[in-house]
C-alpha cells in the first residue's frame, strides 16, 4: 500500500505542477514583457512536444539510467523551472518549459511502469486506478493550489518557485528511498 500511495502522490504532484505551468505561462509571458499570450500557448505546445519526445526515448533512457531515472528526470524538471524563472526571452522560457515537459513525461511513465515491477499481477488494476486518481486529482486541484500560492506570494513567478520546491522535495524523497531505505523505484 505505501508503494501505491507514494506513486499516486508522485503522479499527483507531476500532473499538478505541469497543469500549473500551463495555467501560468501565458500570464508570465505577458507580465514580464517576454511575449504575448499566443507566445505562451506556443511554449506549452513546445513543452508538450518535448514530452512526446521523452515518451519516444523513455525505454532507452530507463535502461541506461536505471534506478537513477527518476532523480535525473526530476533534476531536469527543476532545472527547467529555474531557467523559466531567470529567462528574459522566448527561447529561454521555451527551453525551460521543454525541460519540464520532458521531466513530467519521464516521471509519469516511470510511475506507471514501476507498478508491474513491484506488485503482484492481481493488484495491478487497483494500483493503476489509484495512481490514475492521483494524477487526475493533481489536474483538478492545480488551480486551487495556484490560488493558495498567489495568496502567499503574488509574484508572477511564485508558482514556478513553488513547483521548484516540490521537485526538490521529490528529489530528496527519491534519494532517501533509494539510498537510505534501499527501495528501488
Amino acid at each position: 500500500l505505501p508503494f501505491i500511495v507514494g506513486n499516486a502522490l508522485l503522479g499527483f504532484l507531476m500532473v499538478s505542477t505541469n497543469v500549473s505551468l500551463s495555467l501560468r505561462i501565458s500570464s508570465y509571458m505577458l507580465e514580464t514583457g517576454i511575449g504575448t499570450a499566443a507566445d505562451g500557448a506556443m511554449i506549452m505546445s513546445i513543452s508538450t512536444f518535448a514530452g512526446f519526445l521523452a515518451g519516444i526515448i523513455f525505454g532507452s533512457m530507463s535502461e541506461k539510467l536505471g534506478k537513477h531515472l527518476l532523480t535525473v528526470s526530476l533534476a531536469t524538471g527543476l532545472t527547467g523551472l529555474f531557467v523559466i524563472i531567470i529567462a528574459n526571452n522566448f527561447v529561454l522560457v521555451a527551453a525551460g518549459a521543454s525541460l519540464v515537459g520532458f521531466c513530467v513525461t519521464c516521471c509519469t511513465s516511470k510511475v506507471f511502469g514501476s507498478l508491474p515491477e513491484h506488485l503482484p499481477s492481481n493488484t495491478l488494476a487497483t494500483a493503476n486506478a489509484c495512481v490514475l486518481v492521483g494524477c487526475n486529482m493533481g489536474s483538478f486541484t492545480a488551480p486551487f493550489l495556484l490560488r493558495i500560492v498567489d495568496q502567499i506570494n503574488p509574484a508572477i513567478n511564485a508558482s514556478f518557485w513553488a513547483d521548484g520546491f516540490i521537485y526538490t522535495g521529490l528529489i530528496i524523497w527519491v534519494i532517501l528511498n533509494q539510498f537510505v531505505l534501499k527501495k528501488n523505484y
